[in-house]
């Protein structure tokens, strides 16, 4: 995303993939492990208040105190993540051939919902 200029994407992103190790707790998350009943957990977890640890630039650690996300947030992080997994899912799945490495489609069940309209001025 950096390449292509889409640094608001690509911050969008990296957001999402930094709550996903917060939930999970460790560093590395499986693809596998994104289904239906964890993405109902995840919401959760996303909307409830959350310390946070992350590296500054000097690498030293930081805490902070998020809020729980709102119901357009939450839709926001969600769409992101299915963007994702989608993304994933092209890169490694070849329906062509007929080879499938990613077979479940975990926002089958999960639905992302609509996001809230903004009230006109």
């Amino acid at each position: 995303m950096r390449k292509e200029k889409r640094n608001g994407t690509a911050d969008n992103h990296r957001t999402v993939l930094n709550s996903l190790i917060d939930y999970f707790k460790r560093d590395g998350v499986s693809i596998n492990e994104i289904n239906s009943n964890m993405l109902v957990s995840y919401e959760r977890f996303l909307r409830t208040e959350r310390t946070m640890i992350r590296l500054n630039q000097d690498e030293k650690e930081v805490k902070t105190i998020k809020k729980g996300l709102s119901d357009s947030g939450l839709h926001n992080h969600m769409r992101d993540l299915r963007t994702m997994f989608n993304a994933a899912c092209n890169l490694h799945n070849n329906e062509d051939l007929g080879v499938y490495k990613i077979k479940h489609y975990s926002f089958k069940k999960y639905k992302v919902g609509s996001p809230q309209l903004k009230k006109k001025k």
